[in-house]
């Protein structure tokens, strides 16, 4: 019953308290179920008995942890694919020093 009007209190790794209460397990579920698990927004504003889905929407907002992890995949994603190809500066050289004769350049490409 004590856990129910005045919660756990709990210590993160850096010190700081956590008040644990029956209200913030609920947004904890909601957020694993739909950010993690992909269980539909509207089955779990059922489950949680919710008659808006809005507010089961802010329940299940990603934290700010899940947002850096999915920034984080993201630019490992675009780094690989980018170091992987080929710079542009090097590919211009490339053009700059083929082996055409200047009248044919200035035939093909006139400025």
């Amino acid at each position: 019953m004590r856990f129910l009007l005045h919660g756990m209190i709990f210590k993160t790794q850096e010190g700081q308290q956590v008040v644990l209460k029956p209200h913030l397990l609920r947004h904890t579920f909601a957020t694993h179920a739909v950010q993690v698990e992909k269980i539909p927004i509207d089955i779990v504003g059922q489950w949680l008995k919710q008659k808006n889905l809005d507010v089961t929407d802010y329940y299940s907002q990603p934290t700010e942890s899940m947002v850096a992890e999915a920034a984080d995949r993201y630019l490992s994603r675009v780094a690989v694919v980018f170091m992987s190809t080929k710079p542009f500066s090097a590919r211009r050289r490339n053009y700059r020093n083929c082996t055409m004769k200047p009248e044919e350049k200035q035939a093909r490409w006139p400025r």
